[in-house]
């Protein structure tokens, strides 16, 4: 699957992880940044509500902090 963070799309798989921490939707499990800072990129979340109501993401763990993370559905 096939996602557009920013300026970069990246393509994601059934091993890749994404935070949900209530400001944002991150995807954890790959790095993006210009020279010498690196973060995780950050997906819209009009985006990631839109594939969690169609299914494409799946709810892993919830913490009791409110953190939620979530893994790609193969369809």
């Amino acid at each position: 699957m096939k996602i557009k963070c920013g300026r970069e799309e990246f393509d994601l798989n059934e091993k890749d992880v994404i935070l949900d921490n209530r400001a944002c939707f991150q995807i954890i499990t790959r790095e993006t940044g210009r020279g010498w800072t690196k973060y995780p990129p950050i997906i819209a979340k009009g985006i990631a509500k839109k594939l969690i109501k169609d299914g494409s993401l799946i709810l892993k763990e919830e913490k009791e902090n409110g953190n939620k993370y979530y893994k790609i559905n193969k369809k």
